[in-house]
């Protein structure tokens, strides 16, 4: 009662103002809607003359009316009058009818009931609704439901601001500047969320447990909101600030009924089990539900004293990926620039708390370097901890320190960090106490036992920075010096982390310091580290390590080659790319000259070393996201170093300075940057006109100039600026290009010449700039005529620039090339088979070529005989670019000519296509015309044939022949056995003759056996010499399972081949095994092919995979081929248990599938028990792959040795199930350490 009575009492010292303004609050938080305060002077807290005082529109489009009064005499006339004030139209502009409620609020205890009667009667008979709210009903009201109201309006402090509603508990927490604030954008926890409303339905308490800042807060609250209402909960959350809860926690549960309440930071609620014994209740009137938040690294306390209750629900809550930061940085700070997420990336490490405070600061700053160093972020959030926890036993924070660098520890393996917890005057013993006196606080997770670690990545940071820098335990140099051989990878992440995130000059000068000694100390003992160490180090000093790159460089011989004549398109083998990697690092640098000079060194040793310098100046020293913001200092630099050397006739520098420019002025660029856990980062923009990019494209401009002037190099500069103005379209700068014109038009002048490419060139530059609204000088598109152009322009298929439909332009060039044949004069073919000729000599970059090729021969197709015959003669004569179709020109010339002269004529002609001519003449000879002069006019072709090397065979068909049986019956095999006598002088060119023998679709057995007189040997022994060549040949394998019932001679040569096969690609021999397996004669077939193998001297892994490959079933797993493949392991292990052989044959079984294995497995035991033999069979494969770990290998090794265990139940089998045994114990083992392996990879990423 006395809390009422105070209550009371502030209120009636309030002023009329105030006590409008608390008022005003008090309805609104009723429900009542937005306050419309007319009897207030805005922003003074002084009142006005307003009919009503307040006013709210409802739903409904009515109004209620609210006038207020201190007054304490004569109330009842007061009040009156104010609700006549409320009805005058004249005063408030509303027709009562629009008026649906007034309430009136006044601080006096004298009205009488029946004036109170009289008020409400006089209200209802105008249908308004009324409500008098008196000091007694006002105080009532926030004592029992708005207690907020006396904190902020009346200076009580009604309870200890622990529990609160929704709304004032979002309030409340954002109020802390060191926390996102609740109201972010819930992102990336959908599946949680529904997971948490689950197990509320289920349990009465649910436990979500994370890392400090993952948003677990957030998650919650958003889990709870439309939880609580959906099912009927009052909601309250309480946050405990280490006064007594109880009289809070009597007040909010006043009223029995169903609660939901949210405990945030359960770990520090002191008096946690007042509110887990609500739980017990139920039968007082009290169904409660509790979630409450717990960090990691305290949640053991916690989840035992819920356990006293009831069993919790648990729910690990994990950090956020890299791409999930990104998204929330994107949706509540609206960041995008990639640098800055970037960067705070890598300072949150997942945690979203973290990642926004970061980018709070960096938004407020507008300036990447304000999270540069975060020391100060980290401080705030973690060093109360840091101190307290860990801050007064400098063992255990050098501990925490060491971990953080080495990432995680074996336990039982600490050998290889004695001389580094050495330095500290630890002990193993005594650092692996620390170690448990960490995991005990949470801060350190011990892993399967054995492997512990920093389970905070953030926290870990910080312990680096903390430890060696700002309490600096112990010199950082001595933890490299002792360190560096076993932890480089580890010592020179930490390293990166430290200048990432907590970069400043004092912390850069600390460290610079440090590894500087340790870079002497190395030197001077010759240690074996050192080179690895300067590759790691060699930007803290660039003058020794350019003086070391140099050293190794000069220990290299320079290349005996030309540089401006190398071809970037072939492969020149290997180089030493690993000097490379001393000369990163320097962009934007004093010393980009130095590098230079030696990048050049390095590319004069071999046609190789060039290729791989060009492409790694461009990968490393090339445009990237940041040049821009240096206004591309570094690219400027390297252009003008490489625009000297040329000019002083450096001829290394003038293929890297072609390059070099050509890559340099792309309008899109496309860098590949190396992102975190070992991810890779594609980059993708295009460049924006600035002072920086124009000085350096238009240093590569003149570079382009230069070289253009080489005979040399100009026909690769037409090359260069061809693509570029293919890439003249879409998103390119026009103030960029503008400023190119001007050297693009120097360049053509010094290019200038009548080959195709250039007019090419011209006609692309001329389009492309067009459709930017620039042009260039109108002199070079007046080149663009003559025969050579329009032949080209004819024959080019053009489709993208034609504004046609893809087919409706495909015939309308079809139809202009027809009506060009159609026209065209006897005497113009002359000059036709030049200039088609002279279209292939220049185009060299094979644009167009098929389709001018296509083009060609259409118009050939429309020549009559006369047209034919000149054509024909030309072609010979002048046309060897030319790669004209002849079969149709010589079916009609020998048909419409003499043939014996039309022979004649290609014979005498010199041109490189004579030989496939005079192929296609005896294919194309009518049946009429063949005699035996043709028959030995064709034998003599096909000798020179055979004598002619080349190095792409055209077609050849060995049904040729068919031609000539009438008159030489036994051409075939005649003509066969010269192809095979010869086989090996040219296989390219026999090849393709006798490969066609083998089609089935026109050499059936039957027809074979008939050409070649039963001598199906003779032809077997021909297949078997092309399939070791030919792997396509006979896809149906009709012939090898026919030639292999010939004889075992035939296996024996057959199983030559598969092993040759091994040797190359298996793959081709699946589809001829399959056959085998499908023959009736597979026994033979594959003990032949098992016995030639075994008598081969391979490798025992050779003969495993063979051996495995012979019984792969690729026939949609045919099981007919399975049970015969079955079958047969099981009869080669019972004929040879006993034989020396039975090792060998299971070092191929254990390649097989598992069920086929155990069969064997079965098969040797019950024909040979001996105990010392089958220790030595292998059961299992040699190698297998996973990916990522190696445990489910190892498992499923274990599972087969467990299906064993049936096959030995009996006393003469227990040493073998020992052995069994011996073998799962030792995997399991293997699956620990693999276990263990992984974890501290995993760290290490």
């Amino acid at each position: 009662m006395a809390i009422i009575t105070d209550i009371k009492k502030r209120i009636q010292e309030l002023s009329p103002a105030q006590f409008q303004e608390f008022c005003d609050v008090l309805i609104h938080k009723m429900g009542y809607g937005i306050v419309h305060g007319l009897g207030m002077q805005a922003g003074t807290g002084n009142t006005t003359k307003g009919n009503p005082d307040t006013y709210f529109r409802k739903d409904n489009g009515k109004y209620v009316f609210v006038a207020y009064t201190i007054e304490q005499g004569n109330i009842y006339n007061k009040l009156k009058k104010d609700i006549n004030k409320c009805l005058d139209v004249t005063k408030t502009g509303l027709n009562p009818q629009n008026i649906d409620e007034i309430i009136i609020c006044h601080t006096s205890s004298n009205l009488k009931a029946g004036d109170e009667n009289q008020l409400y009667e006089f209200c209802k008979s105008k249908g308004i609704s009324l409500q008098i709210w008196g000091i007694d009903e006002i105080a009532n009201l926030v004592h029992n439901k708005y207690r907020s109201l006396a904190n902020d309006y009346l200076s009580l402090s009604l309870d200890t601001n622990q529990i609160f509603s929704y709304d004032e508990f979002v309030e409340k927490y954002d109020q802390n500047g060191m926390s996102a604030p609740l109201n972010t954008v819930f992102q990336y926890r959908e599946k949680e969320k529904k997971n948490i409303e689950s197990l509320l339905n289920e349990a009465k308490v649910v436990i979500v447990t994370g890392k400090a800042g993952v948003g677990k807060t957030r998650l919650v609250l958003e889990s709870i909101k439309h939880f609580s209402s959906d099912h009927n909960l009052t909601l309250r959350c309480v946050k405990d600030n280490k006064l007594d809860l109880y009289n809070d926690l009597v007040f909010t549960t006043e009223n029995h009924g169903d609660y939901l309440f949210f405990v945030d930071d359960a770990n520090e609620v002191d008096q946690l089990n007042l509110i887990l014994d609500y739980i017990t209740k139920k039968k007082t009137g009290y169904n409660v539900k509790i979630i409450m938040t717990v960090r990691d690294y305290v949640k053991g306390d916690v989840i035992v004293e819920v356990k006293k209750y009831t069993l919790p629900k648990i729910v690990e809550i994990g950090s956020f990926s890299d791409d999930e930061i990104k998204g929330f940085l994107n949706e509540n700070l609206h960041i995008l620039n990639e640098r800055y997420i970037d960067q705070i990336i890598r300072i949150a490490e997942g945690n979203p708390r973290i990642a926004y405070m970061a980018g709070r600061l960096a938004f407020e700053k507008q300036n990447l370097n304000a999270i540069r160093d975060v020391s100060q972020l980290y401080d705030t959030y973690y060093s109360k901890y840091v101190n307290g926890s860990l801050g007064k036993d400098d063992k255990l924070c050098f501990t925490a320190g060491l971990l953080a660098i080495v990432k995680s520890v074996n336990l039982n393996e600490l050998s290889v960090l004695n001389e580094i917890i050495g330095l500290y005057g630890m002990t193993q013993d005594m650092f692996i106490e620390k170690i448990k006196k960490l995991s005990s606080l949470e801060v350190v997770e011990i892993k399967l036992e054995k492997v512990a670690i920093l389970s905070d990545q953030c926290l870990s940071n910080y312990m680096l920075y903390y430890v060696f820098f700002e309490r600096k335990l112990v010199a950082f140099s001595d933890v490299i010096k002792f360190g560096y051989t076993n932890y480089r990878r580890h010592i020179t992440k930490s390293l990166n982390t430290i200048f990432n995130i907590f970069s400043s000059d004092k912390v850069f000068d600390y460290f610079k310091k440090e590894i500087l000694k340790v870079w002497k100390y190395f030197k001077d003992n010759s240690n074996s580290d050192y080179v690895h160490f300067v590759e790691d180090f060699h930007v803290l000093d660039p003058e020794e390590s350019f003086l070391f790159v140099q050293s190794k460089l000069q220990n290299l011989k320079d290349g005996n080659f030309n540089p401006l004549s190398v071809d970037f398109k072939i492969n020149e083998g290997s180089s030493d790319r690993d000097v490379l990697n001393f000369l990163t690092g320097y962009r934007n640098s004093n010393y980009l000259n130095y590098v230079m000079d030696l990048i050049l060194e390095y590319c004069i040793k071999s046609k190789a070393f060039l290729k791989c310098g060009c492409s790694w100046l461009e990968n490393n020293y090339g445009v990237d996201i940041e040049s821009a913001n240096f206004d591309y200092y570094t690219e400027v630099v390297i252009s003008k170093y490489l625009a000297s050397a040329i000019e002083n006739g450096n001829q290394i520098a003038m293929i890297v300075g072609l390059k070099w420019a050509s890559y340099s002025l792309g309008f899109n660029f496309q860098p590949i940057e190396m992102g975190r856990n070992n991810t890779i980062k594609f980059c993708n923009f295009n460049v924006t006109y600035s002072v920086g990019l124009k000085e350096y494209r238009s240093v590569c401009w003149n570079i382009m100039l230069i070289l253009a002037s080489n005979t040399l190099l100009k026909k690769r500069v037409m090359n260069f600026l061809y693509d570029y103005a293919n890439h003249l379209y879409g998103d390119v700068d026009i103030e960029l290009v503008k400023g190119d014109c001007e050297y693009v038009e120097k360049l053509l002048s010094e290019i200038c010449c009548d080959d195709i490419d250039f007019f090419e060139l011209i006609n692309c530059l001329s389009n492309n700039i067009n459709k930017l609204s620039l042009s260039i000088d109108e002199k070079w598109d007046s080149m663009l005529h003559g025969d050579l152009w329009e032949l080209h322009q004819l024959l080019t298929f053009n489709y993208h620039n034609s504004n046609m439909e893809y087919e409706e332009y495909d015939e309308t060039r079809k139809e202009a090339i027809i009506q060009y044949g159609k026209s065209l004069s006897t005497s113009k073919i002359k000059n036709f088979v030049q200039t088609a000729n002279q279209l292939f000599t220049d185009l060299t970059k094979n644009r167009n070529n098929y389709y001018i090729n296509e083009g060609i021969n259409l118009i050939v197709d429309q020549f009559d005989v006369e047209k034919l015959k000149v054509f024909l003669d030309e072609f010979m004569r002048c046309g060897p670019n030319l790669d004209v179709n002849p079969t149709k020109i010589l079916h009609v010339l020998n048909r419409k000519t003499d043939s014996s002269q039309l022979l004649e004529s290609i014979k005498e002609a010199q041109f490189p296509q004579k030989m496939y001519w005079r192929y296609i003449f005896f294919d194309t000879l009518p049946e009429e015309k063949v005699n035996e002069n043709m028959l030995n006019e064709f034998i003599i072709f096909l000798k020179d044939d055979v004598a002619n090397v080349e190095k792409v065979a055209k077609y050849r068909n060995i049904k040729v022949l068919d031609k000539f049986l009438s008159i030489e019956p036994d051409i075939y095999r005649k003509i066969c056995l010269y192809f095979a006598l010869n086989y090996s002088s040219n296989p390219l060119i026999i090849g393709s003759y006798l490969s066609s023998l083998f089609d089935i679709r026109t050499y059936s057995l039957e027809k074979l056996n008939e050409l070649f007189k039963g001598d199906l040997d003779f032809v077997s022994k021909i297949y078997f010499m092309l399939l070791r060549e030919n792997h396509h040949l006979d896809y149906s394998s009709d012939y090898l399972v026919h030639f292999l019932s010939l004889g075992d001679s035939n296996i024996h040569r057959y199983s030559k081949i598969l092993i040759s096969y091994h040797f190359n690609d298996f793959s081709y021999a699946y589809l001829q095994i399959q056959s085998l397996w499908n023959s009736q004669n597979y026994i033979n077939f594959f003990n032949t092919i098992l016995y030639d193998l075994l008598k081969e001297d391979l490798y025992i892994w050779t003969f495993g995979n063979i051996f495995k490959e012979l019984l792969v079933n690729r026939e949609g797993n045919s099981f007919a081929v399975s049970q015969r493949q079955e079958q047969w392991v099981k009869l080669i292990v019972e004929e040879n248990a006993f034989n020396d052989c039975i090792k060998d044959i299971f070092e191929g079984i254990c390649e097989l599938r598992d069920g086929i294995r155990i069969i064997a497995i079965k098969a040797f035991i019950n024909v040979n028990q001996d105990y010392e033999t089958f220790k030595h069979l292998k059961l299992v494969p040699s190698h297998w792959s996973s990916v990522n770990s190696f445990v489910p290998a190892y498992q499923k090794q274990i599972d087969f040795y467990k299906s064993l265990f049936p096959l030995f139940t009996e006393m003469r089998f227990l040493k073998h199930k020992a052995f069994i045994k011996e073998k799962i114990s030792y995997l399991e083992n293997s699956i620990e350490k693999e276990k263990i392996d992984n974890i501290m990879d995993d760290m290490l990423m």
